[in-house]
């Protein structure tokens, strides 16, 4: 046996099939959210966590993106001595019980071992549904990919949202409480539903430790880089020197260590297939963008225009729920219209409404950013079936657990280096603004001088005056100069993502999808 299962018998009538969706479904959609919902509460919670602030939260994320990729990277080992059910059961538990420190955290370390522990959970989970969805929907790929994709990038679109919601009511800590109860029925659920699958044929050996190790050094030093690069100086100091080569020497070691070893972690053989590197070269620009333009919307509205945290989740909610209603359109209509065509509308439709985005400034009118947003959700709900389905087409079983790995690494990495890269784009793009307009602005220029003198009598009209008038009305134009500068950060930034999409348009038009397994 090969991860068969027996996929006709119903349950209470209902197709196996269905029932195993249902169950899957809540997990995915909890763990999607999680991966965006701390865009706009980490605002509250850095400071609230002793011994904080924004660049030591940032280790918290690394701890978080660790986890994950050394989850899924596990998955191909694990099915193969345990079975893709036990696994999954297993992987939840922890993902249920490690959420539970995070939510009491009153310390940076103990909230960041949560999330690393929550996140090996949540890796070996998402990598492991959509190897079971895949077996489970034969017959219909683009349904089983949709179905995925509903609950994680959707999931993703509303974390925002659900994170403002619960920051502004009962707390923070309850975003990270609610795993336990979604976590527990899914428990229920899939102890009943899910048959013993592990494959008879598979030959597992030895675990790969020295391929793990090897893949937490690389990635560990590539967080170091991106997180204090800014701080030690891009190729100036020597620190960041010392992290770049090991970076480099890992990686090379991990790679020559995947090909030569009898039992590696990732079949990496799947690269010698063209529309396999290409869809994952796509799929890496898809994340990306994704990531860096929920955070750079949810940076500028908070931080830059003071919106509501609840008034910005939702302008973005709308955006969120024409992705999920795209997805399943794109799914259901995937044997009618070519997969390769559907990624290229998406990805063009990605580029536009991004290029749109860019056009922001502190005048910006939020139903605009909203409409923008509306079709970019449309645009990634069309993108992702496709994308999905594309780099496992003609797979074995055994080959498609390895592809949900690499895919889902591909998921999480780009995503977070992306979000890291905008991060250091806005913040220099923003400098060099600021000095810009700050150099400008003299008080012997004659619009500068009367917008002084129009701020001074008003607030005189409301009390101020003397010295406390002047550093008042100075505060007041420092300010608008540093968030004009942050407005034309955000616009460099965005622009610069709408064209990476064209890079991924690029290589969706080069993708030749099997002829077999195709849509007619």
């Amino acid at each position: 046996m090969n991860d068969a299962v027996d996929n006709d018998a119903p349950i209470l009538g209902i197709a196996r099939k269905w029932w195993i969706v249902a169950t899957f479904t809540p997990s995915l959609m909890l763990l999607g959210v999680d991966a965006t919902i701390l865009d706009i509460p980490q605002m509250v919670i850095i400071p609230e966590l002793r011994d904080n602030d924004h660049y030591r939260f940032q280790w918290a994320t690394g701890c978080a993106v660790l986890g994950s990729l050394l989850g899924m990277a596990s998955l191909r080992w694990l099915r193969d001595n345990f079975g893709l059910k036990q696994v999954y059961i297993v992987a939840m538990a922890v993902t249920v019980v490690a959420s539970i420190p995070c939510g009491m955290a009153e310390t940076l370390p103990l909230f960041a071992f949560g999330r690393f522990f929550q996140s090996i959970g949540k890796g070996i989970v998402v990598t492991n549904v959509l190897a079971t969805i895949w077996r489970e929907f034969p017959k219909n790929k683009d349904l089983a990919t949709g179905l995925y994709a509903v609950g994680i990038y959707f999931g993703k679109a509303l974390g925002p949202p659900v994170g403002a919601f619960f920051t502004d009511y009962p707390s923070w800590r309850w975003m990270f409480y609610a795993h336990v109860p979604v976590g527990v029925i899914t428990l229920i659920l899939s102890w009943w539903v899910l048959l013993p699958d592990k494959p008879t044929d598979a030959k597992p050996g030895r675990f790969d430790f020295l391929g793990l190790g090897l893949l937490a050094s690389w990635v560990i030093a590539l967080m170091v880089a991106l997180l204090r690069g800014q701080k030690w100086g891009w190729h100036t100091s020597r620190e960041w020197c010392v992290v770049a080569v090991v970076f480099v020497v890992a990686f090379l070691a991990f790679v020559i260590r995947q090909i030569w070893a009898t039992s590696p972690l990732m079949d990496l053989s799947l690269f010698r297939r063209r529309t396999f590197v290409l869809s994952v070269g796509c799929k890496s620009i898809f994340m990306i963008a994704f990531g860096a333009v929920l955070s750079v919307l949810c940076d500028y509205m908070v931080g830059v225009r003071g919106y509501p945290r609840t008034t910005t989740g939702l302008v973005l909610l709308p955006g969120g729920l024409v992705m999920g209603a795209s997805l399943i359109l794109s799914a259901l209509i995937g044997m009618r219209w070519s997969r390769k065509w559907r990624l290229v509308t998406g990805v063009a439709g990605l580029a536009v409404a991004i290029w749109l985005l860019s056009g922001i400034d502190l005048y910006t009118d939020k139903h605009w950013i909203g409409a923008c947003f509306v079709l970019w959700g449309f645009s990634a709900g069309t993108t992702l079936p496709p994308l999905i389905v594309l780099p496992m087409e003609g797979l074995t079983q055994s080959e498609v657990v390895s592809s949900a790995s690499i895919k889902n690494m591909v998921r999480v990495l780009p995503s977070t280096i992306g979000s890291l890269l905008v991060g250091i784009i806005l913040t220099r793009r923003s400098d060099a603004h600021f000095d810009a307009m700050r150099q400008d602005i003299t008080y012997n220029r004659g619009v500068v001088e009367q917008t002084r003198l129009g701020l001074a009598d008003h607030m005189a009209m409301r009390g101020s005056s003397g010295m406390r008038l002047d550093e008042q009305v100075g505060h007041v134009i420092g300010g608008y100069i540093q968030d004009n500068a942050k407005a034309f950060a955000f616009d460099t930034a965005l622009k610069y993502l709408a064209l990476l999409c064209v890079v991924g348009l690029i290589f969706a038009l080069l993708i030749r999808p099997p002829t077999t397994d195709s849509p007619r």
